[in-house]
């Protein structure tokens, strides 16, 4: 979905300072996604909670990068598969990876 139509980043007041406080950019944010693998899985597909956004369902990631432990939330929207990235900072809790020991 990525490669077809980009990426659609959320620009929260969360996303936003995470991004500003650690230097990142959006380039850096598609670059983490895309190196997403199965073992940064955490949870997911779960429809999403949020009833002002479209309809679709989220994916959780948990990812090391550049020294910061991330939450990702990803989605992709239903009809389209319009990439979404609903969440991307630091993790305030240690998520849950079923797959972290996975080779």
């Amino acid at each position: 979905a990525m490669n077809k139509d980009g990426l659609n980043f959320w620009k929260t007041n969360k996303n936003n300072d995470f991004l500003l406080d650690a230097g990142l950019t959006l380039s850096d944010v598609e670059d983490a996604i895309r190196q997403l693998t199965v073992k940064e899985y955490s949870s997911g597909p779960k429809p999403d909670d949020n009833p002002k956004r479209p309809i679709g369902d989220v994916w959780v990631f948990a990812k090391e990068y550049y020294g910061y432990e991330l939450y990702l939330k990803l989605k992709l929207l239903n009809g389209n598969a319009s990439a979404q990235c609903l969440s991307f900072h630091e993790a305030e809790n240690t998520l849950r990876t079923p797959n972290r020991t996975l080779r």
